[in-house]
């Protein structure tokens, strides 16, 4: 019988500093043996349209909280509201008593101190382990849940019934399809992959209740008459 070789599972990375990215990437070399390091960048836009991707998307994603481009609150709240995957592990240099409810809201597993080594391999392992950081209390002594990604992603879901939200990303793509540009000028303008627009428009009728993006465009425009400037641009 011949032998299946097992895939490893893969990490990457999103963080402003180049520094961080350097020694992250060398932590998870040495210390992981386990997983495999597939990306790294500086930006959190960059890292949803590769999150979104399903070539390239992570099983565990750290994202820094202070990134330039966008916030690292946004790029969690972005993937998990498209996508269960990947887990996403917050990091952050400040105390986490400034992001841990907000990156627990918007969808993340947990959330570390990156100067603390010993604590970030623990919880990428408890994540692995058991789908997420188990609670923790700050020191203001506000306990904070962190839910796997299915609950996560559901949670967000209930929230987005109670009031249609469309992501950065998709809003782009429906700018686009409204000005006439095809999937692939769209995916050029978006630096991913003509599949990825295509699964965002997918998951934007479903969304939306539209038939087609056609319908999507009529009833994004009727619930949202600020967006019609964007389109006339």
């Amino acid at each position: 019988m011949q032998s299946c070789i097992e895939r490893k599972p893969t990490i990457a990375v999103v963080d402003n500093d180049p520094y961080t990215l350097e020694m992250l990437s060398a932590v998870i070399r040495e210390r992981f043996s386990t997983f495999d390091l597939l990306w790294t960048t500086k930006s959190g836009s960059t890292a949803i349209s590769r999150c979104l991707d399903e070539d390239i998307c992570p099983d565990l994603l750290m994202v820094d909280m202070s990134l330039s481009d966008c916030s690292g609150i946004q790029v969690c709240r972005e993937i998990r509201q498209s996508s269960l995957r990947p887990a996403l592990l917050a990091i952050t240099s400040f105390p986490l008593e400034r992001y841990a409810t907000m990156t627990a809201d918007a969808g993340a597993q947990g959330i570390v101190n990156k100067e603390s080594i010993a604590t970030l391999v623990k919880t990428i392992e408890e994540i692995r382990r058991i789908g997420a950081m188990k609670p923790i209390t700050l020191a203001n002594g506000r306990q904070v849940r962190f839910n796997d990604v299915h609950d996560a992603y559901a949670g967000l879901q209930k929230k987005a019934s109670r009031q249609i939200t469309l992501t950065e990303m998709e809003k782009t793509i429906l700018t686009g399809c409204m000005n006439g540009d095809s999937y692939t000028e769209i995916a050029s303008q978006l630096h991913v992959a003509p599949s990825t627009v295509r699964s965002c428009v997918h998951r934007m009728n479903k969304k939306l209740g539209a038939r087609n993006i056609a319908h999507a465009i009529t009833i994004w425009i009727q619930k949202n008459s600020n967006f019609i400037p964007l389109y006339k641009q």
